[in-house]
């Protein structure tokens, strides 16, 4: 005769993965050194830190020149942000 009990033991595994790669239309953001956060962060321009924080690109100039966000030149002169410093700031 063979008997089969159910114990009522249910395993769960949770599996957490921390993923650091930020992709904005369509295309992997490149990791630049920022020279603030003293590591290699994702780097971002003034228009796609603004659709990130939801704000005007206005808004992220001015938070640059207030050095609430890090943020330097690209080689054609353009602003670029810290997201590191972007995120950390919401």
């Amino acid at each position: 005769m063979n008997i089969t009990r159910r114990t009522g033991i249910t395993r769960r595994r949770r599996i957490t993965v921390e993923v650091e790669r930020l992709v904005l239309g369509g295309t992997a953001t490149p990791v630049s050194w920022c020279s603030e956060c003293g590591t290699g962060a994702p780097m971002v321009s003034a228009e796609q830190a603004a659709t990130l924080r939801g704000v005007p690109v206005r808004a992220i100039r001015r938070w640059a020149n207030s050095r609430r966000i890090h943020f330097t030149f690209d080689g054609a002169g353009a602003l670029v942000v810290c997201v590191r410093s972007l995120l950390s700031d919401e």
